[in-house]
C-alpha cells in the first residue's frame, strides 16, 4: 500500500512538473490524468482482435428473424493516442459510414485502424491527415 502511495506521488509531482514546463494553467484532476494515461498505454499497442474459438461448419445457417441491429457509440478517443503519430493506417471497410472529422459527415469507406474512426481519405478530401494533425 505504502508503494502505491509512492507512485502516486511520483505522478502528481511530474504531472505539476510538466504542466508547468509546458505553460499549461489548466490542470486534470489526479482521476482523469491517471484516465488518460491508462487509455494511452491500453491504446498504444496493435489494435487487432485475436479470434477465439474454432470456425462454425454449419455455413449455410439461416437465422429465422435477424435481431435488430443496435447503435453503438464509440468512446471517445485519447488525445495521446490520437495524435501520437503512431501506425495510424488507413483500412478499407465494405461499410459505409459518416465521417468524424469533416462538418458536412460526408460517408466514407476508410478507419483509422488504430483509432477505429470512419475518416475521409480521397482525392477531394483528406480527413486522414487533418483528424491526426494538431
Amino acid at each position: 500500500m505504502l508503494l502505491y502511495f509512492r507512485y502516486m506521488v511520483v505522478f502528481a509531482v511530474h504531472y505539476r512538473r510538466h504542466c508547468q514546463q509546458l505553460h499549461i494553467t489548466k490542470y486534470q484532476s489526479m482521476l482523469q490524468f491517471k484516465t488518460n494515461i491508462a487509455e494511452g498505454l491500453k491504446n498504444a499497442g496493435f489494435n487487432k482482435k485475436k479470434q477465439r474459438g474454432r470456425p462454425s461448419s454449419s455455413i449455410n445457417f439461416v437465422n429465422p428473424t435477424p435481431p435488430k441491429k443496435r447503435k453503438v457509440f464509440a468512446a471517445r478517443l485519447c488525445a495521446d493516442v490520437q495524435f501520437d503519430k503512431i501506425e495510424h493506417w488507413p483500412c478499407p471497410i465494405s461499410e459505409r459510414q459518416r465521417c468524424k472529422h469533416c462538418p458536412e459527415h460526408s460517408y466514407s469507406r476508410m478507419k483509422c485502424e488504430k483509432c477505429n474512426v470512419y475518416l475521409c481519405l480521397n482525392n477531394n478530401k483528406n480527413c486522414f491527415v487533418s483528424f491526426h494533425n494538431k
